[in-house]
């Protein structure tokens, strides 16, 4: 979509331009940043057409962000519309990406990827899950993110979507409106319904792609390929409805760009899109915007045609042979009236790349000298329209007059960017009566430069950070290189600079202030180690470290002053062994095996997986009882593993009995009854007094999911006693009751707009996070353990999160996964919510910088991630905002109490893979 078009379309349309050409003026030495550059004798060149010269314009020379910090590995367009940044772009898992940030900050609002489904879209999703580098499918053909303005209800940017119909097989394929604000549906448009079946093959291989865009039509190209077009739409953008549609009249035809009261397009391309230089054998032609009958067309004028640049009004063509050309004049660069076709004026045909603003300006340079040329398209009424050189110089008949403007671009001494011999130029951008020209011998060749300039050539600002992209009053954004580049590769990364006009320069980003959290202080040794795998114990293991005789690690954690671990054993997976051991010398105090007797005829059983358990010195384990369906909790004594107590919870085959969590002496366990006939499984909470064994209470459909303070977290389906997830229903709401009396305390529905159900992420001591929707994976609140209250929002879908540990007079840390169920793993990111120490605030931030490593936690105020490079894993601690903190770990940071820590290394929960699985123990001070 042109830049600047929603604004001005109306008020620019049926203009009459007079075409000035500008020689660049020459780099000095000094340039005045603000005021801008004069030439060595101290004079200006004047502007042409009685232009007034732009307000200077200053950058901040340190970036805000980067499309790193949206996940973007390659950038492909973006625009900004006020404190708002849409970025589309490559992660680096090879997936498209349509992010919205704070253009301010670059803090990720929200975002889709291929494949995501899309809010408030009864079942539709972004198209192009399974395909790479598509971040163009959501961009229009300068690849521009589509935005448009005029929306009733805010801005909108567009995107393809695919939806499948009821049989699963055959999926319709169209244009989505979604609010810029919090990417909800607006409106959606098939266009594409193929039939079952071999009749439905042609129709099924087409693909859409976004033209251009103004605030009453939006073009979209209907083809068999990326490069033959089989139809254009046109959409009113309002609401979706189809304008008109124009076939072509059975050639290969695209009619994508808007100016004005026309569309222009191009016919019998044959070999690529017509706006790449790679198209052939095309001619341009006209079509009425509002009813989409043809115009004109250029085809009997010249061999081939192909737009340069438009604003409403005029345009720029590049011809070859027909009208006008001579033996050794093949090659023209005109520019016509667009509501009639008539050639105005010719430019010198150096002049083959051009761009505007969308507005009435527009700009042509030769890639091979870097000199330029403008056209302004007048103020609509006024019938005239002249060629001016960057001196003023040239004339140009009316052009509605007896003939056609004689002009040839005027080369000045001065130039921007002057690359010396062999060097190349590009025009990146033109906005505000300002052209920002690149150029040098190379782009990642010393004395690359980017400038801005005027129409005369003037340096307006010199040595900007990279080729201009996107514009608002406050900010700019350029492409660069990565600061890590494949010289094979193309990838651009986007940075975004606060940007003023006038006299006062931005202001820098403010320097951050150093990380409060602390390095992770671990003894230099370990105090002992073990490992698992199926063919022996891991090679990397340290001297003396201990054989546990485990093929895998289920779990390991610091519970009661002991370290307990557990996993299938070695010579035979079928059974699970638990282990006890002393956190100083790893000492084996006693251990368990499943399906051996624990007293009393009860057998080890249940997810030996979960966290740990402990109550009064007692380790609280799930068993089955032999020759019955009797299922229930027991705790076994952390000293000797003898049993201590039993509660029995289920005494059916149709029931299974979990254990949720503890609280002093207070057990909490579910029940869940499997349904017959296929419906919905039924749960049920209870809570114990392990002491006694006394059933304190019972609540039908509360599915309990973790313990906070004196409160029971719980999900609670919308039917009031179904369970909620896997085999059950969708989310319904979020309760919490006391931990002793199980009364009500507080609950919370979703009141999102469009938003039905709520279920829990996570619990901890300073923060309850919920998912909304009907997965949990439309948006996320974090509540306040006590209250219920909400403390922030997010709409990224958070997939799951831990922490939020007590740390006493200091904030707390929970962190999450970001992304969908069924997205890509390596699409997915961490999320830290920060709470202060008086739990009245909490600060998110998305981290989409580090979706490269491997997996997310939190251990006290610690973000832990891993890194896999080279074949070798690194463990690293980070803060909140995902600064490193330290030197690399011995390994994952799993649990600390504050005096000794578990590091793991390999997969803990999970097959292992490669040479298995290991931890070890070292002395740890303080928690971040």
């Amino acid at each position: 979509m042109n830049d600047a078009r929603s604004t001005a379309e109306g008020t620019h349309d049926r203009r009459v331009g007079r075409l000035v050409t500008a020689a660049l003026a020459g780099l000095v030495a000094l340039l005045l940043a603000v005021t801008g550059c004069t030439s060595g004798d101290g004079g200006r060149a004047e502007l042409p057409d009685g232009d007034k010269a732009p307000r200077p314009i200053s950058y901040a020379e340190k970036a805000l962000w980067t499309g790193r910090d949206l996940g973007l590995k390659r950038t492909v367009g973006a625009v900004l519309r006020g404190r708002t940044a849409v970025v589309t772009g490559d992660t680096a898992a090879h997936r498209s990406r349509l992010a919205v940030a704070d253009a301010e900050t670059g803090e990720l609002r929200w975002y889709a990827d291929g494949g995501d489904p899309l809010r408030g879209g009864d079942g539709a999703v972004v198209a192009g899950e399974y395909e790479s580098y598509l971040a163009r499918q959501f961009g229009d053909a300068d690849g521009r993110p589509v935005v448009l303005d005029g929306a009733d209800d805010g801005p909108v940017v567009l995107v393809p979507y695919s939806e499948e119909r009821e049989n699963g097989e055959e999926k319709v394929r169209g244009i989505a409106a979604l609010s810029l604000k919090d990417g909800r549906v607006g409106w959606k448009r098939p266009l594409l319904r193929p039939k079952a079946g071999d009749a439905g093959d042609d129709v099924r291989d087409q693909v859409l792609t976004l033209l251009d865009a103004d605030d009453g039509t939006v073009l979209v190209g209907v083809g068999a390929d990326k490069k033959t077009a089989l139809r254009t739409v046109a959409l009113r953008a309002s609401d979706g409805k189809v304008r008109w549609e124009y076939d072509g009249e059975g050639s290969a035809s695209w009619a994508y760009r808007l100016a004005g009261d026309t569309v222009l397009g191009s016919s019998g391309n044959t070999e690529g899109v017509p706006w790449e230089e790679e198209s052939r054998q095309s001619a341009v032609l006209a079509l009425d915007a509002h009813t989409g009958k043809a115009k004109w067309d250029l085809g009997d004028r010249y061999d081939t045609s192909r737009l340069a640049a438009v604003v409403p009004g005029r345009a720029v063509l590049v011809t070859e042979g027909g009208s006008g050309s001579g033996p050794e004049e093949l090659s023209r660069v005109v520019t016509v009236d667009t509501r009639t076709g008539r050639e105005l004026q010719e430019l010198d045909g150096k002049f083959r790349t051009c761009r505007s603003d969308g507005a009435s300006l527009i700009g042509c340079i030769d890639t091979g000298d870097g000199s330029l040329a403008t056209l302004r398209a007048p103020a609509s009424g006024d019938r005239k329209g002249d060629a001016a050189s960057a001196k003023g110089r040239g004339e140009a008949d009316s052009a509605e007059g007896k003939g056609k403007a004689a002009f040839k671009a005027v080369e000045a001494e001065r130039k921007p960017v002057d690359g010396g011999d062999g060097a190349s130029y590009s025009l990146d951008a033109v906005h505000g009566d300002r052209l920002y020209v690149s150029g040098g011998k190379g782009i990642r060749e010393e004395g690359y430069r980017h400038a801005a300039a005027d129409r005369a050539g003037n340096v307006l600002r010199d040595e900007l950070p990279g080729e201009a992209l996107a514009f608002s009053s406050r900010y700019t954004a350029f492409l660069t290189l990565p600061e890590r580049q494949d010289t094979v590769s193309d990838a651009r990364d986007l940075v975004v600079h606060r940007a003023a006009t006038g006299e006062q320069r931005p202001p820098e980003p403010r320097k951050e202030r150093s990380p409060e959290v602390t390095p992770v202080e671990h003894g230099d040794r370990p105090l002992w180690s073990t490992g698992a795998g199926r063919n022996g114990m891991p090679q990397d293991l340290p001297e003396g470290a201990l054989d546990s005789g485990l093929g895998t690690l289920q779990r390991v954690d610091l519970a009661g002053g002991v370290v307990i671990y557990a996993g299938e054993l070695r010579e035979d997976d079928d059974v699970f062994r638990i282990v006890v051991a002393d956190p100083r010398t790893g000492k084996e105090r006693w251990h368990r095996d499943t399906g051996k007797d624990l007293g009393e005829g009860l057998r080890l059983g249940g997810n030996l997986s979960i966290r740990s358990a402990v109550v009064g010195g007692e380790l609280v384990v799930e068993y089955g009882k032999e020759d019955s369906e009797e299922e229930g909790i027991a705790g076994l004594s952390l000293r000797d593993g003898k049993l201590k107590w039993r509660i029995r919870l289920s005494d059916t085959e149709r029931e299974t009995a979990s254990l949720e969590g503890s609280s002093g002496s207070t057990v909490i366990t579910t029940v869940t009854g499997r349904a017959d006939g296929g419906g919905a499984d039924r749960v049920r909470t209870l809570a114990h007094d392990a002491k006694s064994g006394r059933k304190l209470w019972e609540a039908d459909g509360l599915g309990a999911r973790g313990i906070t303070g004196e409160l029971v977290v719980a999900d609670r389906a919308a039917d009031g006693r179904s369970k909620v997830g896997y085999g059950g229903k969708d989310s319904g709401s979020v309760v919490a009751v006391g931990l002793r009396d199980g009364r009500k305390k507080w609950s919370y529905e979703a009141k999102e707009q469009g938003t039905t159900g709520a279920r829990t992420r996570s619990v901890s001591d300073r923060a309850v996070i919920v998912g909304l929707g009907a997965d949990g994976s439309e948006s996320s609140v974090v509540l306040t353990p006590d209250s219920g209250r909400r403390l922030t929002r997010t709409l990224i879908p958070l997939l799951a999160c831990n922490g939020g540990e007590e740390v006493r007079g200091k904030s707390a840390l929970v962190v999450c996964t970001a992304g969908r169920t069924g997205g890509l793993t390596a699409n997915r990111f961490p999320v830290t919510v920060e709470i202060a120490a008086d739990g009245r605030k909490a600060t998110l931030r998305t981290l989409p910088r580090l979706a490269a490593l491997d997996g997310y936690g939190a251990t006290g105020r610690w973000l832990l991630a891993a890194t896999d490079r080279r074949d070798e894993t690194k463990y690293y601690a980070y803060d909140a905002r995902g600064r490193r903190v330290g030197k690399a770990l011995p390994g994952w940071l799993q649990e600390t109490d504050g005096t000794y820590g578990i590091f793991t290394r390999g997969d803990i929960g999970l097959e292992p893979i490669g040479s298995g699985s290991a931890f070890e123990i070292r002395e740890l001070r303080g928690r971040g």
